[in-house]
């Protein structure tokens, strides 16, 4: 399909035709072929051109703000105010156009640009793209008035009388700025029908510089036209049945159609300045009457676009919430999954606790038989004055002061045993279960002594169970360990069952060196009171003589 271009200029391809024309499929199958548009396009809008426009952006912003400086807009059917180029407002247009052009096709040999509104203001685009040094060549699309106006009736709400002026101005307008250039029309229906028929066509009538179509190409451009995106489909019957229909716009369309199959057909041309001269006649009358309601539209535009706006808020906001309660739906289900297995772990704990409570209790009847069953006999009996002496002999090293609890640890909670006696505490409250070496643990008045080695002062305390638990009402608090050294001389209660040690408060590792309970007579513990008095007495005389 590669064509030799007739210039060694960049080629700048101008599409035209009034909205609803097929202009955006038009762009974008040349867009696939190696025409540059730029990455500045405006985005597609559901339930308009879902395909995407294919519009520069800045195109279209400059254009509407420049027929917003003359109280109009895209859909006004009036004449363009007269000498409209030298105005203020078209100067500063031309000035946006021209930097905007440089910037994103400045380098380009071959860049495309569409907008149905450079119909109307093609006498302030021609210029500036002579100025830029480039070959235009002109694509006017060419599409059935009545669709284009059924088209609009759907999407804006505008009357048939006021669609087709619409399309007359723009066509005419169109037509009459590119007459003696480089152009061609393209049907609309051609290109729905056979794209590539209608490319090629127009290709070779241009000389433009497209790539050649590929396998790849073809199979994008035939996924991008669909015709069933065409909602409507008239025939001539219909527009040329009506006079007032044939007379003006169905005029203009065979013109247009002529000047498809031969560009210099004159009494085409004629047709197309006829229409034009006796619209501008008409548009002297009406014009006036259209720009009194000009403000009163302007201003419910604004009001549609706010309301629009608030509606888009309003969605937005709605969207926010669903979403919201969507995550907090998931966050329940997830709730109620989580309940769920717990209450079937939990359901299974105490299945598990019940069989083994059943089974101590069985146990316990079976030990508590064999205790009976032991004290019944008579080896049990015989040894009986023996065991006697055993705790006579027992208590009597306690009276002597040399009855020692050598203190291991049993179990650990909330701690980490690391090896060697060293530990890891995982909350800032350790607890040590203590076993003695001995059968019995110790009561009564006992000495403490304790070596820990830790990162932090450590400041212990000791529980003892008399079987009601480790409860406050037996708890001891032990002196603070100076440089890892601690001792204490406290009462234990009688028929002491467990013994518990909390070393540290803090989260971190420490080492229990020793924990020695020695237990001590009241005799002992009377010596000792007096060994410290004499101790203090004997201090207090030396510093009196120092002094």
């Amino acid at each position: 399909m590669k064509s030799k271009n007739k210039t060694s200029k960049p080629t700048a391809i101008i599409i035209l035709g009034m909205h609803r024309s097929g202009t955006s499929a038009m762009t974008r199958v040349c867009n696939i072929l190696g025409v540059n548009l730029s990455d500045n396009l405006l985005p597609p809008t559901k339930g308009n051109n879902e395909t995407g426009f294919w519009e520069h952006l800045n195109t279209v912003v400059t254009n509407e703000e420049l027929l917003d400086a003359f109280d109009m807009h895209w859909d006004d059917p009036r004449a363009l105010p007269s000498r409209w180029t030298e105005t203020e407002a078209a100067k500063a247009a031309r000035e946006k156009i021209l930097a905007f052009l440089k910037t994103d096709f400045g380098t380009a040999p071959l860049w495309g640009i569409k907008d149905p509104r450079m119909c109307r203001l093609m006498p302030l685009w021609d210029p500036i793209i002579d100025e830029l040094g480039v070959a235009p060549a002109y694509i006017i699309m060419l599409r059935h008035p009545l669709e284009v106006v059924r088209s609009l009736y759907q999407r804006d709400g505008l009357s048939d009388g006021r669609g087709m002026v619409l399309w007359l101005r723009h066509v005419i307008e169109a037509e009459r700025a590119t007459r003696g250039k480089r152009r061609t029309f393209v049907s609309y229906d051609l290109l729905m029908q056979d794209w590539q028929r209608a490319i090629e066509g127009m290709v070779g009538q241009l000389g433009l510089p497209f790539e050649k179509t590929t396998d790849e190409s073809r199979a994008e451009i035939e996924s991008f036209i669909r015709p069933r995106l065409r909602h409507f489909n008239f025939h001539d019957t219909e527009l040329y049945g009506s006079a007032p229909l044939a007379r003006w716009t169905g005029r203009v369309f065979a013109a247009c159609r002529a000047l498809e199959q031969d560009p210099q057909d004159t009494k085409a041309l004629a047709d197309i300045d006829m229409v034009a001269r006796e619209l501008d006649q008409a548009g002297s009358y009406f014009d006036d009457i259209v720009g009194e309601g000009a403000p009163r539209e302007r201003k419910l535009r604004q009001e549609i676009v706010n309301l629009r706006r608030k509606v888009t808020e309003r969605e937005n906001w709605a969207n926010e919430q669903i979403s919201r309660v969507a995550e907090r739906d998931a966050r329940i289900v997830r709730r109620d999954a989580r309940i769920v297995s717990l209450s079937e772990e939990l359901n299974a704990a105490a299945e598990t606790s019940r069989q083994t409570t059943s089974e101590l209790m069985i146990e316990n009847s079976r030990l508590h038989g064999e205790i009976q069953f032991i004290a019944r006999t008579w080896s049990w009996r015989l040894t009986r004055p023996f065991r006697g002496i055993s705790r006579i002999a027992l208590r009597s090293l306690g009276a002597m002061r040399v009855m020692t609890h050598h203190m291991t640890v049993k179990s650990a909670v909330d701690a980490e045993p690391l090896g060697n006696h060293k530990f890891r505490s995982q909350k800032p409250n350790p607890q040590l279960v203590l076993a003695s070496p001995w059968r019995f643990l110790p009561s009564g008045w006992v000495e403490i002594t304790y070596e820990i080695d830790a990162s932090q002062t450590a400041t212990p305390f000791l529980f003892a169970d008399t079987g009601q638990g480790f409860t406050e009402a037996n708890r001891f608090r032990l002196p603070t360990t100076r440089d890892g050294f601690g001792r204490v001389i406290v009462r234990l209660p009688n028929h002491v069952s467990a013994l518990r040690f909390d070393p540290v408060h803090f989260v971190g590792t420490f080492t229990i060196k020793s924990i020695n309970i020695r237990e001590v007579s009241r005799i002992g513990l009377g010596l000792t009171a007096l060994a410290r008095q004499l101790r203090q007495v004997a201090s207090y005389s030396d510093t009196r003589k120092r002094n």
